[in-house]
């Protein structure tokens, strides 16, 4: 019952990111008929960021104390835990990599005007 308490209140943690990417998700939508490219790709990186939160949520809230309670080296539950920031670090950078490509992707190149 403690692993779900934690797990929530991780959750929580996450609450405003979640927030932004279900907004993410709903512009995307409403967009999609006038920038379908930008739009397709938000919506890949917030649905993307929406299961990288629960999967780390999942994996620092349950996985790493099962580890923990079933006596794994502390050499192992060292290199796991590095092993998940790291992970959930590069995805994150790759999905705003997704969100800067939706910026500026689809624009027309501006006409310079003599001056």
């Amino acid at each position: 019952m403690e692993d779900i308490t934690l797990i929530y209140t991780m959750l929580l943690g996450h609450g405003p990111m979640f927030a932004a990417c279900v907004a993410g998700v709903v512009v995307a939508l409403i967009w999609w008929p006038k920038a379908p490219l930008p739009a397709k790709l938000v919506l890949i990186a917030c649905v993307l960021e929406l299961l990288l939160i629960g999967v780390s949520t999942w994996m620092s809230g349950w996985y790493v104390p099962h580890m923990m309670r079933n006596g794994v080296p502390m050499a192992k539950l060292s290199i796991t835990i590095s092993a998940i920031s790291i992970g959930t670090s590069v995805l994150g950078a790759v999905l705003f990599g997704l969100l800067i490509w939706a910026a500026f992707t689809g624009r027309r190149s501006a006409i310079s005007t003599p001056r």
